[in-house]
């Protein structure tokens, strides 16, 4: 479900706004006082707040820039009377998802409604790849480092084992011994190296 706040200082739309969002099934709260709203408000208790641009007391893109201060995940769509679109082009930079012209016309509002709803979910998708992707990426490199760890401990080890030939061979008298070996200790760290 839901949750939708409509605010605008004229009652007929606020009434108008509710009764449609209510017959399909959106929870809705109306606030006729922009300063009201704000006062009240607390981050999490609506997905998308309805707001109309002009009101006596603070103006729509006011209240979006003072709300996005404390809240920049809530879906922001407006409310106007212009039909002046680049207006309305420049104000969706300002953290709005969309516009509705008045009169509220039913079918898109409710249309509107769905559509923003539908590209918030796309971007949660969106970011839940893209911090799936980066945990992936962090276990791998977990992975190369273990890697590097135990091809370093096998190396120190082959290392060891080298220097315990070449004594037991030179103690008893096969020099020729100990090239061989230097040999096969540069292959075994040239094959870890990848070279």
């Amino acid at each position: 479900m839901k949750n939708i706040a409509v605010l605008d200082d004229e009652s007929t739309t606020l009434i108008i706004v509710k009764s449609i969002l209510e017959q399909n099934d959106y929870t809705v709260e109306t606030f006729n006082d922009p300063l009201l709203f704000l006062r009240d408000y607390s981050v999490g208790k609506f997905n998308i707040l309805i707001s109309d641009i002009n009101m006596p007391q603070m103006n729509g893109f006011d209240v979006v820039k003072t709300l996005r201060k404390r809240d920049k995940e809530i879906t922001i769509i407006m409310l106007t009377s212009s039909t002046d679109l680049s207006q309305i082009i420049s104000n969706l930079k300002h953290g709005i998802s969309d516009y509705l012209i008045k009169p509220v016309v039913p079918v898109d509002l409710i249309f509107r409604i769905k559509s923003v709803l539908l590209e918030e979910q796309r971007q949660n998708q969106i970011e839940k790849i893209e911090n799936e992707k980066v945990l992936i990426d962090l276990e791998n490199k977990k992975l190369v480092n273990w890697r590097h760890m135990y091809a370093g401990k096998d190396m120190k080890q082959t290392e060891q084992l080298i220097m315990f030939l070449a004594k037991s061979i030179n103690n008893g008298g096969g020099f020729i011994w100990l090239d061989f070996l230097t040999e096969i200790k540069k292959d075994i760290i040239n094959n870890l190296d990848g070279t």
